[in-house]
């Protein structure tokens, strides 16, 4: 199905519940190590399609863990215990950016021989090969032009309001959204969503890198909420004076007195 879809549609969406019904060991092994697991799930889902020789061009699918049993916390207390593992938090987006791109793959060009080489960028961003495996330079230039990119875009979740304790503020958490995930969430949605939490550097002002570090959700899995709506019963005579109502020519400015 993923093949005769792609690239519109790149991933295959994976429901650890259902999963769990069939190999508990690996369940647990994928909460934990999710990067690892993730990866390894993407190789053989690609092996899989190679078999059966009819691989579509630039194929790169994605495998997307939800629904992990009992695993959801709310954001106030997503913390070091946390960190690289699984998790599921539930809330409302109240922040979402453009998108931007990201290089996925970058393509590094010797400024001596020419030789090309490719390399990955990790957590701690785009760097250049450390030398050139034929001259034995160690400079580079980046060919942007034949670079691969990726979408991404960061965005925001906190705490339902209704499970906020007290008079205490709603925590928030970054939100990270990469390939197909991105333009999915709106602010003002209710979502519940699985993703990895990691860390992120903080920078101080004249000191560089600081000792706390701020936190942000890779998300890997969203699921909107249904709102619920209540039923209202409404008599005879509130459905009389609705109905006169509608009919008033200044129906709009009443409304608005009623509210300012």
């Amino acid at each position: 199905d993923l093949v005769g879809s792609y690239p519109q549609r790149k991933s295959i969406d994976v429901d650890l519940t259902l999963f769990s019904r069939y190999n508990l060991d690996l369940l647990q092994a994928i909460g934990e190590k999710p990067d690892h697991y993730s990866k390894a799930a993407e190789e053989a889902l690609k092996k899989s399609v190679e078999s059966f020789g009819i691989l579509p061009e630039g194929f790169k699918p994605r495998v997307r863990f939800y629904n992990f049993p009992e695993k959801e916390v709310l954001v106030q207390y997503l913390g070091a215990e946390h960190l690289n593992k699984l998790v599921q938090v539930q809330g409302v987006v109240n922040l979402v950016t453009d998108i931007r791109p990201k290089i996925q793959v970058a393509l590094w060009e010797c400024a001596y021989c020419e030789r090309t080489t490719k390399n990955y960028p990790d957590k701690g961003g785009l760097k250049p090969p450390s030398l050139c495996g034929h001259c034995g330079k160690k400079e580079f230039n980046l060919l942007e032009a034949t670079s691969d990119f990726v979408d991404t875009q960061y965005g925001q979740l906190q705490d339902l309001l209704e499970r906020v304790q007290g008079s205490s503020t709603p925590s928030h958490v970054d939100l990270w959204f990469e390939d197909d995930l991105t333009n999915v969430v709106l602010p003002g949605e209710t979502v519940t969503l699985t993703g990895i939490l990691r860390l992120m550097p903080r920078m101080e002002k004249g000191k560089g890198k600081s000792s706390v570090y701020g936190k942000a959700f890779d998300v890997v899995f969203v699921r909107k909420e249904e709102k619920e709506f209540e039923e209202i019963e409404i008599s005879k005579e509130e459905e009389q004076k609705i109905i006169e109502l509608s009919k008033n020519p200044r129906i709009r400015e009443q409304i608005r007195d009623s509210i300012a």
